[in-house]
């Protein structure tokens, strides 16, 4: 759940049009404008889940603030002075980093570095492509960082070099120009509400969590 900080717990419920529920499969955010609102909403949803035989995980859902933030979908959530921003969770992150050093490790020292860059694009694409939107910029920054560092560390034990030497023989310019490994940084594609003071949306709670998966 997500309030606004400063809500007044004597506020009434207030009419149905006031919330939003979103959501994607077992994940929702449910919005509201104020904490007794979303407490009152999100009793009601628990019991719809009830007479559905369907529970709320209740390790993932919580009452928060949008200053506080929240995850949805891999993304993490937060306003800051008036705006909303969203950006790749550190979850998300540290589950491609995985994948990345696994797709490498999987390519043998004998191997070629065309091999490491064959195995590692279609991972960093379609990761790029669902995070692109929002603020990811800083993040992708990062994510290009790690896979130039691990791709080092993987010439360095093929060509038994120093990390250094590795670097600077293979650097930026050689693996994304030459070597054409996908680059993050510049996909980015800005959403017009999260660059501006959202309007309508402004200022709404959230409920958030694991929605509903079956009592078994």
């Amino acid at each position: 759940m997500v309030r606004r900080e400063g809500s007044n717990a004597s506020e009434g419920c207030g009419a149905l049009k006031d919330l939003r529920l979103v959501r994607y499969a077992d994940d929702m955010v449910l919005l509201a404008k104020t904490a007794q609102q979303a407490e009152q909403a999100w009793e009601q949803l628990r019991t719809q889940f009830a007479e559905l035989d369907l529970v709320v995980n209740q390790d993932k859902s919580r009452l928060t603030t949008v200053t506080d933030g929240f995850a949805f979908l891999g993304f993490e959530f937060r306003k800051r002075k008036a705006r909303l921003y969203m950006w790749p969770r550190a979850k998300a992150q540290q589950h491609l980093r995985q994948r990345v050093r696994e797709a490498i490790r999987a390519v043998p020292s004998s191997g070629k570095l065309e091999d490491v860059i064959g195995a590692l694009n279609p991972i960093l694409i379609g990761w790029c492509t669902y995070f692109r939107v929002g603020n990811s910029n800083r993040v992708f920054h990062k994510i290009d960082w790690d896979v130039r560092h691990q791709i080092h560390i993987w010439l360095r034990r093929k060509h038994r070099c120093e990390l250094n030497e590795a670097r600077g023989r293979w650097n930026y310019g050689v693996l994304h120009e030459n070597y054409r490994l996908y680059r993050l940084v510049g996909k980015v594609s800005y959403l017009e509400g999260l660059r501006r003071k959202p309007t309508e949306e402004d200022g709404r709670r959230a409920g958030c969590g694991k929605s509903a998966s079956p009592v078994r």
